[in-house]
């Protein structure tokens, strides 16, 4: 099932004159209804929902019937609207809200403010941008939004609001292509550690399985009688332990490598325009920690349960010690039966 398309905005909050509003509404509206007859699997719209051009993207949106999402930018966000209208229609717009993300900012701050920005591009596929062409005036301002989404290589719709005008804004250094074949090279060499890290594990699992059943072979071919089997089984067993921890340490040592690629095209992902985020999403599958990091051992982490493979042998490998010291010392000295009947020479 195809994703929504997700439709991001930035903007001044004063626009000018009412002849500027209305021209910024309209471009609105209009890059919205031609957004929603391209994508029929759906449109979803993102908002900050702060005055002027977020709350104009917004209803805007609404009155198309595209579903909004809302970024707050921090705890008592409302207090950012004189009373009145204004936060009574702020209000209005969040109860419209499909799902409403709410950022970890305590009070109100530019970093808060350019938090919500950069968010809403991490998270669009397309932004419209209302914004008269000059630098920020501070910062987390729409100059400095754009710089980011021109950076990461998101798609931009310009919306000029001195000469009315709506253009598209190229990526910084024009590197998107580049950032994607380099991406998609990054992916396939991924690919190929998981391969060989799964090969290794097959080739020792299979090592192993030998080992154990030769063992398996000479414990019941002695019958727990003869100790010169119990002298050859031993270095078997040490052997296999020995296999086990290489194993393991192979195992870690992938796990790294695949974890290092893992973490460069998680920040590839960010600078390619309309990425599905596969890595990030992937992300939110594994359990997290109260400081938002994933647990080891948790969730589909692949690389922590194969980790355990070799743990499992060496405890199978020391119980057959063991059991073959402690079983062929008590036959021997007739405290026990033998428990297998080995068939005497003709």
């Amino acid at each position: 099932m195809t994703a929504p398309f997700c439709i991001g905005v930035t903007g001044h909050r004063t626009l000018g004159d009412q002849v500027t509003v209305q021209f910024v509404t309209q471009a609105f509206h209009d890059l919205l209804s031609q957004t929603q007859q391209e994508h029929s699997a759906g449109v979803i719209a993102l908002s900050g929902l702060a005055e002027g051009s977020d709350t104009l993207f917004a209803e805007a949106a609404l009155a198309l019937g595209i579903p909004l999402e809302a970024v707050i930018a921090y705890e008592g966000f409302e207090e950012d609207f004189p009373p009145g209208s204004a936060r009574q229609r702020y209000q209005h717009l969040l109860e419209q809200c499909q799902v409403v993300h709410r950022l970890p900012f305590h009070e109100r701050s530019d970093d808060a403010y350019l938090a919500v920005g950069q968010w809403i591009v991490d998270h669009s596929e397309l932004v419209l941008v209302a914004w008269n062409g000059q630098s920020a005036a501070g910062k987390g301002g729409t100059g400095d939004v754009v710089a980011y989404a021109q950076e990461v290589g998101r798609t931009i719709l310009h919306i000029h609001t001195t000469e009315h005008t709506i253009k598209l804004l190229e990526p910084a250094n024009g590197m998107t292509n580049t950032n994607f074949e380099e991406y998609k090279l990054f992916v396939e060499d991924t690919a190929r550690f998981s391969e060989r890290r799964q090969t290794i594990t097959n080739t020792y699992i299979t090592v192993n399985g030998a080992i154990a059943g030769l063992i398996t072979f000479l414990v019941r071919d002695s019958g727990f009688v003869n100790w010169w089997l119990v002298v050859t089984i031993l270095p078997l067993l040490v052997f296999g332990i020995l296999i086990c921890m290489y194993w393991k340490q192979l195992i870690t040592q992938y796990k790294s490598l695949v974890g290092l690629r893992l973490n460069v095209l998680r920040e590839m992902e960010m600078k390619l325009p309309g990425s599905v985020k596969m890595y990030h999403r992937e992300d939110e599958l594994y359990p997290r920690d109260s400081q938002n990091m994933p647990i080891p051992g948790r969730g589909l982490n692949f690389s922590d349960l194969e980790k355990r493979l070799p743990l499992l042998f060496i405890v199978l490998y020391v119980i057959l010690g063991l059991g073959l010291v402690v079983g062929t010392l008590l036959i021997t000295r007739g405290i026990l039966p033998s428990p297998i009947v080995v068939p005497k020479k003709p």
